[in-house]
């Protein structure tokens, strides 16, 4: 057998960047990211309704009446404006209730810590990614420090499949009426003979 070359052998040498000089250029996405010309739908797009949000030193039984009234299912623990943790319904059920945590217990105490956040004008792409890397469902929509929203993958979901929708429009048009005509095309018949 034959002696192989390593695959980087062939390839030429490159410098590593300088850290003392910045690139000149922002570093553009890969080029699957890439596309084609047309507009990009950011976070800001997808978050329509407003975030709620919780102190740190709040109780459960104040975390369960907030998400009662305001009708939602997750709340942003936040410190000054800025997000610290998430606690959702499921956590106040299964961290706190069915293991006899007090409802006079702390938020602090039973939330999700660790959160990652999404910046409201990063493209959407880039939730897809933090949803797919860090399997979470909900993402706090920061502007800098400040939580200004929520962006949940079901929200990803309803406005990508609004996207889709609108652009197959176009395209069913032109495949069931292939004539340009708002109808379809009356075939023709003949008469019996």
């Amino acid at each position: 057998m034959g002696r192989h070359r390593p695959r980087h052998a062939a390839l030429p040498r490159q410098r590593l960047p300088d850290p003392r000089h910045p690139p000149r250029h922002p570093p553009r996405h890969p080029p699957r990211w890439r596309t084609r010309g047309g507009p990009v739908m950011k976070i800001a797009d997808l978050t329509a309704r407003p975030v709620v949000t919780i102190r740190p030193d709040a109780t459960i039984r104040e975390a369960a009446a907030l998400m009662a009234r305001a009708g939602v299912g997750c709340l942003v623990v936040a410190e000054h404006d800025r997000p610290v943790g998430m606690v959702t319904d499921r956590d106040l059920v299964v961290r706190a209730m069915a293991t006899g945590f007090p409802v006079d217990g702390r938020v602090d105490g039973v939330m999700t810590t660790g959160v990652v956040a999404v910046d409201r004008h990063a493209d959407v792409r880039d939730a897809i990614a933090a949803f797919h890397h860090h399997a979470v469902r909900r993402l706090p929509v920061v502007d800098g420090d400040a939580v200004v929203g929520l962006v949940s993958l079901d929200d990803l979901v309803a406005g990508l499949s609004k996207v889709f929708a609108d652009v197959t429009h176009g395209l069913t048009a032109q495949l069931v009426f292939p004539h340009g005509g708002d109808e379809a095309p009356v075939p023709a018949v003949s008469a019996p003979t």
